[in-house]
């Protein structure tokens, strides 16, 4: 089968809604992801796929997550608004957004939505598989009232008739603006349910 092919079938085993399927780190570089699946029925069971620049940030989160003590894992192919699933020591969900730049996407126009169980992680990225620029952790509640704070900015600047796509944190609003301070939320990791109780746990088993 031609490369272009195989690249679109893993695709579109990729985009399926199968909850039985699973992605993990195809090698330790982070330059495949391989998904697989248990069903059956599949004429394939394995995938190597490139990974995307989102796919690459999740994989920073993810494996920041584990190394903080957290179980966490991928949420199935076809999750709408959640990249990462944490189960212990308390569950909650993460949003990974992945820019180049630190101007990242973080709704569409029905806005953030928020939830005490919903985080989000703003991964900026400048190329390096090793690691991420810089990361920005801060809850739902935090990235809502940041994004349409900045959305009202910008429209008071361009005037009402210029249309906005989608809800953006930035550290501009535009080119002269005052920049937003977004240093709190730098490798805010601290800021995620449990982790303090985590950490103590670590260190007391640590000890024994």
């Amino acid at each position: 089968m031609a490369a272009a092919a195989r690249a679109q079938r893993s695709r579109d085993f990729a985009s399926t809604q199968d909850p039985g399927v699973k992605k993990y780190w195809h090698d330790p570089g982070m330059r495949t992801l391989l998904y697989t699946t248990d069903n059956p029925d599949a004429t394939q069971h394995e995938f190597p796929i490139r990974p995307s620049v989102g796919e690459i940030g999740e994989g920073f989160v993810l494996d920041r997550l584990k190394k903080l003590g957290y179980d966490a894992s991928w949420t199935p192919p076809g999750t709408r608004s959640v990249d990462i699933r944490v189960s212990l020591p308390s569950a909650f969900d993460v949003q990974v957004k992945t820019a180049t730049g630190p101007r990242w996407l973080v709704a569409g126009e029905k806005g953030v939505q928020v939830s005490e169980n919903l985080w989000f992680a703003l991964v900026e990225w400048d190329g390096d598989l090793n690691r991420a620029s810089r990361t920005l952790v801060m809850s739902s509640a935090d990235a809502r009232a940041i994004a349409h704070e900045q959305r009202d900015q910008w429209r008071q600047h361009v005037g009402p008739e210029k249309k906005a796509r989608g809800f953006y944190i930035v550290e501009r609003v535009w080119a002269a603006a005052e920049p937003r301070d977004l240093s709190p939320y730098e490798d805010a990791w601290a800021s995620l349910p449990s982790l303090s109780t985590t950490s103590v746990a670590r260190k007391s088993t640590s000890r024994e």
